[in-house]
Formats: C-alpha cells, sequence, structure tokens
C-alpha cells in the first residue's frame, strides 16, 4: 500500500518519488542478523537494477529471487 501512495503525487522540484525494497527472512536466510541484512540489501539492488518501484524478496538457497510487486 505505500509504494502507491508515494508514487502518486509528483514532488514539485523533484517528480515523481518511487519506492523499491530487497526482503529477506530470519531465519530463512541466515541465522546471523547481518548476514540477513546483507540478503535483504542484495535483493534492494536487484530491485532498483530490474526497474525501481519494486519489491523483491530473497531466494531460498539455490532458487532465483521472487519479484514480489511491481
Amino acid at each position: 500500500l505505500l509504494r502507491p501512495l508515494v508514487e502518486q503525487p509528483p514532488v514539485e522540484a523533484v517528480g515523481s518519488i518511487t519506492i523499491s525494497r530487497g526482503v529477506a527472512h530470519w531465519p530463512r536466510h541466515g541465522r546471523d542478523p547481518l548476514q540477513v541484512l546483507k540478503c535483504a540489501d542484495e535483493q534492494l539492488y536487484a530491485a532498483k537494477d530490474g526497474g525501481r518501484n519494486r519489491v523483491m524478496l530473497a531466494p531460498p538457497p539455490d532458487e532465483q529471487p521472487e519479484r514480489v510487486a511491481s
């Protein structure tokens, strides 16, 4: 719900704003909190590289990332 609310009204002097997010789940993506944050950060950059304004969920080990929303 947050992405559409942020995206809709253009901001004067800036233009439109979008939100990209990377999501990882503890303990599925690591037992160490720093490992989970690193995994979420990697998915954030995957969301940005994929066109921005999307959410990417970290995959289980040995699987591809899942695009949650565009």
